[in-house]
């Protein structure tokens, strides 16, 4: 005796190619998010390599940061960004508005035309923010601000593409983390020292679950 198999229906083919269509719209865009992701974390940590090693190199040259030369009220980011250069492979953009080395649309909450902005040979953009006296340049930071990825590319916000990082007073670069509490929720200003440690950007997902040094230092 011959099986009689009974064959899918037309109906029931194009339902299971449905449900086959809606996984993957699902799935697909969360491996392309996670694999950018991966690509901006990358990037994230060899741009920070660069400019500690810039930075380190600029103060064998010129002593404490503090002593540079061009250290004056509302122009720091330009002293130390003009040393800085010289041992970066980038090109300088200066201060002003500049669309080659910043959109016009960033969101952040300092103003980028002021600062004193260079790009780097990968196409990342480099802005050093002169928005401190000298006076309360002591006990602060000078901010630095970088897209990884360079002017109008990517997601062009911070914590995915741009990140904050600093020159201290006591002549040393910062991830941000340096002055971050145990248990602490990770914020803007620290993104990019939770990214150097924990290898995620998690905190664009669930910010809240997640503490500096402990346990919960992603989302799954």
């Amino acid at each position: 005796m011959f099986n009689k198999l009974k064959a899918f229906t037309m109906a029931e083919v194009l339902l299971v190619l449905g449900i086959i269509g809606v996984v993957a719209a699902i799935t697909i865009p969360n491996l392309k998010d996670s694999a950018d992701e991966q690509v901006y974390v990358a990037k994230a940590g060899k741009i920070y390599s660069e400019m500690e090693t810039a930075f380190s190199r600029s103060s064998m040259k010129y002593g404490n940061v503090n002593d540079w030369s061009g250290i004056a009220n509302n122009t720091i980011g330009t002293a130390v960004g003009s040393k800085m250069v010289k041992y970066i492979d980038g090109s300088i953009c200066g201060t002003g508005a500049n669309i080659k080395c910043w959109a016009d649309d960033y969101t952040t909450n300092k103003t980028v035309d002021a600062a004193y902005k260079i790009t780097l040979k990968d196409g990342a953009s480099v802005a050093f923010f002169n928005d401190l006296t000298v006076d309360n340049f002591t006990g602060n930071a000078l901010t630095i601000l970088v897209d990884v990825d360079g002017s109008g590319k990517g997601a062009d916000t911070l914590g995915i593409d741009q990140f904050y990082m600093y020159v201290l007073s006591a002549s040393a670069m910062s991830d941000g983390s340096h002055n971050v509490a145990i248990n602490a929720t990770p914020t803007s200003s620290d993104y990019l020292g939770w990214v150097l440690k924990y290898g995620n950007e998690d905190y664009m997902k669930c910010a809240s679950n997640l503490k500096w040094y402990s346990e919960n230092t992603s989302c799954n």
